[in-house]
């Protein structure tokens, strides 16, 4: 494959970003991303544009493997980074929406949020990264995909 198809991590930030959560021991995956307003899906009707995996096993493909990683990035050099949450990350994330009211839940449970790892969404909300509980633990997920 030719430096032109092929991302290196000194020119790809998503790559860079997603080798670095893998060393993590999490779970990444490619998703789609956001090109001319529009999902590189090509659904016109995309209603997560740039936020669902672009592996056909979904989060169940999500992978810690470098070779993978880079595989996925030369693919598609573009794409956005996903993370599988859960047991298998040990990784379990509060997403804050304040386009869906979510600051003002926040404001309800801020005392109770232990200080933690914080990241910008896209959308002007907040993502808190918590260790996952382990073992049988089950944390209750909502998603949009």
């Amino acid at each position: 494959m030719s430096d032109k198809v092929r991302p290196s991590a000194e020119n790809n930030e998503n790559l860079n970003a997603a080798l670095y959560y893998a060393s993590l021991g999490w779970l990444v995956l490619p998703f789609h991303s956001v090109i001319d307003g529009r999902c590189s899906c090509g659904n016109q009707h995309c209603v997560s544009p740039g936020k669902h995996p672009r592996v056909t096993s979904g989060f169940h493909g999500a992978s810690k493997d470098p070779d993978q990683i880079n595989w996925w990035w030369s693919k598609w050099p573009s794409a956005n980074v996903g993370i599988r949450t859960g047991v298998e990350s040990g990784l379990s994330v509060i997403d804050v929406d304040p386009r869906h009211g979510g600051n003002v839940s926040l404001e309800t449970f801020e005392e109770y949020i232990p200080d933690t790892v914080m990241q910008l969404t896209g959308g002007g909300g907040f993502h808190y990264l918590f260790k996952h509980p382990g073992g049988n633990t089950r944390v209750k997920c909502r998603t949009n995909v």
